[in-house]
């Protein structure tokens, strides 16, 4: 979600010029790790501050990672430095929703939501093992600006319950809902909603839920594509504009667009491929996430308020890439930087893109109005990684 719905045609004018010149519309940029080999980013707000997670030295473990100025910061476990931790979304104030192991970690090890107050501000608030079940877990996936956090707790995958917290003393269960993915400053929330198909297949449906004043949530089931039979929803934006993606029966997935007021379904598309899935999106409505392309390779897509998707390896210099392919983008700014994981020789690191040049010359002027309306803001809530959930 985002701070403010103030029209921003920086972003919306860097898809069109990317569909007219071959020119390099963005920087990119590897963002360091904490001492290993891997890395994934998963939030940025309009600040530039990004988080996700990011290997320690050795590759011990994954950890819970803030980076701004190219500098990353570890953000540290509820458990031991063997505990795995992750961050999934930022807001406008720097606090961080995410998730962590509790005690020695391990492959077994339940895992409590988490909210940082800030990078370097401790101790972090412990969200809980949700219904107080010893074997439940829990995780945050995404912050608003009011500081509230969404996610899920339980002990399977069919025994969970969508969350909200206002604080770490105030749950609310979202009646019906599996899981919660995104949340405005509305205080709307997005995620799947449904019911139990059978003895153990969860069938999921795309859902819009409301805070209401009494503290109940009004839910809405947001429409499903011809062929798709259940889908969820990942990020919804102060307008109202909301994202996710769509399972077919033949096994393909596609990223896809709702809007709050129509509920009604748009096939997104993807690069050629079979498959595509949306990770975020800005107040101009541009969506970012991944997507197969015709030759079968899975990389981070661009979708405009129109138009096809574009692929991101398009809009950057492959000299300075230096051989590393945008795999996944995850979230995007309202300054149109995006954040995600770029792959390799099997190696994955979390990226940067910042915005480089409009090839157009008669774009300029409206890249630097856009600046000028983007420029002070800071938000961005957390979105859903391009990983499609099955």
């Amino acid at each position: 979600m985002k701070l403010t719905s103030r029209p921003v045609f920086l972003a919306c004018c860097l898809l069109g010029a990317a569909g007219a010149s071959a020119a390099a519309t963005y920087d990119f940029s590897l963002l360091p790790t904490l001492g290993g080999s891997t890395g994934s980013a998963s939030a940025i707000n309009n600040a530039g501050a990004v988080v996700g997670a990011s290997a320690l030295a050795g590759n011990t473990a994954s950890h819970a990672t803030y980076w701004l100025g190219g500098t990353a910061s570890d953000l540290g476990t509820l458990g031991s430095l063997n505990a795995v931790s992750g961050a999934s979304g930022i807001n406008a104030s720097g606090q961080i929703s995410g998730y962590s192991q509790i005690g020695a970690g391990g492959t077994n090890s339940v895992t409590h939501a988490v909210l940082w107050p800030g990078p370097n501000e401790y101790p972090k608030a412990d969200l809980g093992a949700v219904d107080g079940l010893s074997a439940a877990s829990s995780s945050a996936f995404a912050i608003n600006d009011k500081g509230a956090v969404v996610g899920y707790g339980g002990s399977a995958d069919y025994f969970r319950e969508a969350h909200y917290w206002k604080t770490s003393a105030d749950l609310k269960n979202i009646a019906a809902g599996f899981a919660a993915y995104g949340i405005n400053n509305n205080n709307q929330i997005m995620g799947d909603t449904g019911f139990i198909n059978g003895a153990s297949q969860m069938q999921s449906l795309p859902a819009l839920w409301t805070l209401n004043p009494n503290g109940t949530f009004a839910e809405t089931v947001l429409g499903l594509l011809p062929g798709a039979p259940r889908a969820y929803a990942s990020d919804i934006s102060d307008s109202g504009m909301i994202i996710g993606t769509q399972f077919f029966t033949s096994g393909a997935y596609h990223a896809a667009r709702w809007n709050a007021n129509t509920t009604v379904a748009i096939d997104l598309g993807t690069l050629g491929g079979s498959s595509s899935t949306a990770g975020g999106l800005n107040e101009a409505g541009l969506v970012v996430g991944a997507s197969t392309t015709a030759a079968g390779f899975t990389h981070a897509a661009l979708w405009g308020l129109t138009g096809a998707a574009v692929d991101l390896n398009s809009l950057i210099d492959p000299v300075a890439a230096d051989g590393w392919v945008l795999t996944a983008a995850n979230d995007i700014n309202d300054g149109g930087m995006i954040v995600g994981t770029a792959s390799r020789n099997g190696e994955t690191r979390a990226f940067l893109l910042s915005v480089s040049a409009v090839p157009e010359p008669a774009s300029v002027a409206l890249m630097l109005a856009g600046l000028a309306l983007v420029a002070g803001v800071a938000h961005k809530r957390g979105a859903g990684s391009a990983v499609p959930r099955s």
